[in-house]
């Protein structure tokens, strides 16, 4: 275990990371609201992006599900294909080899 956890170090600077995370973030808003304030293609992009992501035609769950199990299904297959293959070629290699 850490001696840092087991000494209550991160609980008694808990509070300073919330606080300190929390400025990172406003720093770094304000530091990229900056940014594209003075550099006009960047901003265009970046508006362009947003309109663009607006458009897409999202998947439901049920869809979502569905897909995703089809790839871990080919995934699978082809895992064991290339496995099979690979404990061919490897005795293939030995028997030439010997």
């Amino acid at each position: 275990m850490f001696a840092g956890l087991k000494a209550g170090w991160l609980e008694r600077f808990e509070a300073s990371f919330n606080i300190g995370s929390v400025l990172l973030a406003i720093v770094f808003g304000v530091l990229l609201t900056w940014l594209l304030a003075r550099d006009h293609e960047r901003h265009e992009y970046l508006l362009a992006s947003v309109g663009e992501l607006r458009k897409v035609h999202w998947p439901d769950w049920e869809h979502t599900k569905k897909l995703t199990m089809i790839v871990c299904v080919v995934v699978a297959i082809f895992s064991a294909i290339l496995t099979v293959f690979d404990m061919a070629w490897a005795k293939i290699l030995k028997l030439l080899l010997a």
